[in-house]
């Protein structure tokens, strides 16, 4: 175990923030915006395979808050109709967005807040762990500019804001008390925003009991005070939520979550029989699946080799894979979620690169091998079934139609359950070794029995 632990913390980089990612990063923004200005048919042909379906200029979902504000100012329902948004797209967001007037502006204000969100993005990659094998390196390169990010970034979506403030809650959380107390903070601001990041909380159980219920309890008073100020808009806001979309939607198109390969086989279903699958057989089917993850998950989660392969993590190295884990999973189990918020991704993916390097136990080897591999697939899905219904013959854009398109898209959803099934053995690891869950059954600092192997939450 020594030894593991030895080789774990000497795959990072030990320097606190890491150039090479941003640097690269920093230099596509500027390559690309050189030929969005100058050659825009090459622009949207690179986008196009890049991401797929880009828009007529950048920045589209960022473009929708300002121009949301713009027509609140006015007097203007934006939870029914937005003339100030470029697609008329009602209000789905956080009401506290509407009360920030300076962020008001056309276009010209969208394009420089966009830029600059995705600047801080860039530079935030940096904070991540970072290995030091040159090859490794490339990975983290491949993975970081692949589709699912680069779709974020072109459409300039919000979950940039998000995974900058998870990022730096995240740095808090290597601080003494008090820097952890603003960490909990910056949870709660990103929670008021966007509402999923609530799930980051799940980080209180590395304090004391007293002080994680603490938290909790301040958490709740604050999101109880929120809902009751802001109810009536809340309401508004869940029902003009996107509905599902096509399961089979192609590129630029992307979602994903628990329901959709469900919804996949309803569509199959309805194709060649005439008849889908009822909504009832639909959340029955979907509960099965999610309980079979989850049990699957406690087994890997609860090994002593699984323990041991996480306890050999570094601590920041340990708080990236864990909010990766929470984000993920959180999105993934509860609801729909466009594939932009694959960008979570990016938090794991180092840790499970290292965790595949380092793993001493063949099948403990194979499962974080697997989940490198699976990271990369569906990062990269978009790119994956734009190749596979060219080769088929089938041009057709936002759907996935061909007999090859569809294997790539059944893997994928394959790719999605397996890393869904491994983050949330992490969670339930994280969970078992904490703190908190230590003071609950009585064992002193935290530690549990070794059936669990060391403390991973304790960091």
């Amino acid at each position: 175990m020594e030894n593991t632990m030895v080789s774990e913390r000497c795959y990072f980089d030990r320097a606190s923030f890491s150039l090479y990612v941003p640097a690269v990063g920093l230099t596509i923004l500027t390559f690309m915006t050189w030929v969005y200005v100058t050659h825009l048919d090459l622009y949207q042909t690179i986008m196009q395979w890049w991401m797929g379906n880009p828009w007529t200029r950048p920045f589209l979902d960022l473009q929708n808050i300002p121009a949301s504000i713009r027509c609140w100012d006015q007097g203007i329902n934006v939870y029914v109709q937005a003339p100030c948004d470029a697609l008329n797209r009602r209000f789905n967001y956080s009401p506290l967005w509407l009360r920030a007037s300076f962020l008001s502006g056309d276009w010209d204000l969208t394009d420089h807040l966009g830029l600059g969100l995705v600047g801080i993005f860039l530079l935030s990659l940096g904070a991540i762990p970072q290995p030091k094998p040159a090859s490794h390196r490339f990975l983290i390169l491949l993975a970081t500019f692949s589709c699912l990010p680069i779709y974020a970034i072109e459409r300039g979506n919000i979950d940039l804001l998000v995974f900058i403030l998870a990022v730096v809650s995240c740095l808090c959380m290597g601080m003494s008390a008090s820097g952890r107390i603003v960490g909990y903070g910056i949870i709660i601001a990103a929670g008021l925003l966007k509402f999923y990041p609530f799930v980051l909380l799940i980080h209180s159980l590395r304090e004391r009991l007293k002080v994680c219920i603490g938290l909790v309890l301040v958490a709740l008073v604050v999101i109880v005070g929120f809902g009751v100020t802001y109810s009536h808009e809340l309401r508004a806001a869940v029902q003009n939520l996107p509905p599902t979309t096509d399961a089979f939607s192609g590129p630029g198109h992307s979602w994903f979550g628990a329901s959709r390969v469900i919804d996949g086989f309803s569509d199959l279903a309805f194709h060649h029989f005439g008849t889908g699958i009822s909504v009832v057989l639909r959340r029955t089917l979907r509960s099965l699946l999610t309980l079979g993850a989850i049990l699957t998950a406690w087994r890997i989660g609860t090994r002593r080799q699984f323990g041991l392969a996480l306890a050999a993590l570094p601590a920041h190295g340990a708080r990236f894979l864990t909010t990766g884990a929470l984000l993920i999973c959180g999105c993934f189990f509860t609801g729909p979620n466009g594939g932009y918020r694959g960008v979570f991704l990016l938090f794991a993916f180092s840790s499970v690169l290292g965790l595949a390097r380092n793993a001493t136990v063949r099948h403990m080897r194979a499962i974080f091998v697997i989940t490198a591999l699976a990271m990369l697939y569906v990062l990269w899905e978009s790119l994956i079934q734009q190749l596979a219904n060219y080769l088929s013959g089938d041009q057709t854009l936002g759907r996935v139609n061909s007999h090859l398109g569809m294997a790539a898209w059944f893997v994928g959803e394959a790719a999605w359950w397996w890393i869904a099934i491994v983050l949330t053995a992490v969670i339930f690891h994280f969970g078992l070794t904490s703190r908190a869950w230590g003071d609950l059954v009585r064992a002193p600092n935290g530690k549990q029995s070794m059936h669990f192997g060391p403390a991973f939450g304790v960091y």
